[in-house]
């Protein structure tokens, strides 16, 4: 019944990272209630009021959305909210999501490798708005991979090639002998839950590095 309490119930964990120089971010998955039943919805009505609400918390400059799910309005509006950076794209890719009873379409596969800021009508071009969009890193996937991938989205009637061998990998997972190509940024994510097991000797490796 708050949009804040998963800081609240953590607030002393979250203010000491903050105080350590952590950037605090928002990360926020397009649910709404609707007779009962969450639902996704790209047009959230409740957007605003979460942020306003959280906003009494921290500071929000960065966010993440969930399902890497973006389109020109919610660009928009976070950038109207005074959100500076975004860490949603993921170049090349095209998912369709199934979600309770909902197919969600998350598309980037047109949108630039390197940060860009969002064109208002087009968020995957570059243009005037002032939030930066951060896209995360991709690995280069295998020809055979690509074949697949291409399969993949022509059975959901998508028959562009842009980006098949892009794939991304998550911080918390173990990579393949080839890195990234060489670039200024590099920007990953993983899940809190990543953080156990074989993925903790990962970490560990790319910390050593």
């Amino acid at each position: 019944g708050s949009f804040p309490t998963g800081f609240e119930r953590k607030a002393a964990l979250w203010e000491s990272l903050a105080t350590s120089g952590h950037e605090l971010g928002w990360h926020m998955h397009a649910w709404t209630l609707n007779r009962g039943c969450f639902r996704f919805d790209p047009a959230a009505p409740w957007l605003e009021d979460a942020h306003r609400a959280l906003s009494a918390c921290f500071e929000i400059h960065a966010t993440r959305t969930g399902w890497d799910y973006a389109d020109s309005a919610l660009m928009a509006r976070l950038d109207m909210l005074g959100v500076r950076v975004d860490f949603s794209a993921l170049p090349g890719q095209c998912a369709w999501l199934a979600v309770a009873d909902d197919r969600i379409p998350v598309d980037w596969h047109r949108c630039p490798a390197a940060p860009y800021h969002p064109d208002r009508a087009d968020y995957q071009s570059p243009g005037t708005l002032r939030l930066l969009e951060v896209p995360m890193t991709p690995f280069r996937r295998s020809v055979p991979d690509m074949l697949r991938q291409f399969a993949w989205r022509a059975a959901h009637g998508t028959l562009s090639p842009r980006g098949v061998r892009a794939r991304f990998r998550m911080l918390t997972e173990e990579w393949p002998d080839a890195l990234p190509e060489p670039s200024p940024l590099w920007a990953f994510y993983f899940h809190p839950d990543d953080l156990a097991g074989r993925s903790e000797e990962h970490t560990s490796e790319l910390q050593s590095h």
